[in-house]
């Protein structure tokens, strides 16, 4: 048996490593963040709280491909991602554009819109190679974006998924 995912779910005026006030996290928007560094992590879950969406955060990629896992069995609209910022070099085997892939196999979560991270910069072939192996839909360099184009990013890949 594994342990419980390592993740919190941020939203409203407050915040826990668990979140189950349900009336919050059903009437905002979910971002799933994949994210190490503390930092960075803290403050894109900062700005999902700015957005008025919901973060469900995930610190490696191991946590985030559970998590996925244990979603598609039991699906749960509460806590479904309506979008997910990966970081491309996650601590442990399993890095960013796999956790995009596993995304875009999940028959329930397939059709979010994905954003990958990077703070490296990459050569325009191999941000194609990355893009083309991870399924994600853009690959953004860190620094991100003001959060309100980051919002409009968002919107505006999900119209094209719909």
């Amino acid at each position: 048996m594994r342990p419980p995912p390592i993740c919190a779910i941020i939203g409203g005026a407050q915040s826990s490593s668990v979140r189950n006030d349900e009336e919050n996290i059903v009437s905002m928007s979910t971002w799933m963040i994949v994210e190490d560094e503390p930092d960075i992590h803290d403050m894109l879950l900062l700005m999902t709280h700015t957005l008025a969406h919901t973060g469900l955060a995930f610190i490696n990629g191991e946590e985030a491909m559970f998590w996925i896992d244990d979603y598609d069995l039991a699906p749960d609209r509460r806590t479904r991602p309506q979008m997910a910022l990966i970081d491309v070099r996650l601590p442990g085997h399993i890095q960013g554009e796999a956790v995009s892939a596993r995304l875009r196999r999940s028959p329930t979560l397939c059709a979010i819109p994905i954003i990958l991270m990077t703070a490296y910069h990459l050569p325009p072939n191999l941000e194609k190679q990355l893009l083309q192996q991870s399924s994600a839909d853009r690959l953004l360099q860190k620094p991100l974006p003001h959060p309100q184009q980051l919002q409009a990013l968002v919107t505006q890949l999900s119209a094209a998924r719909t």
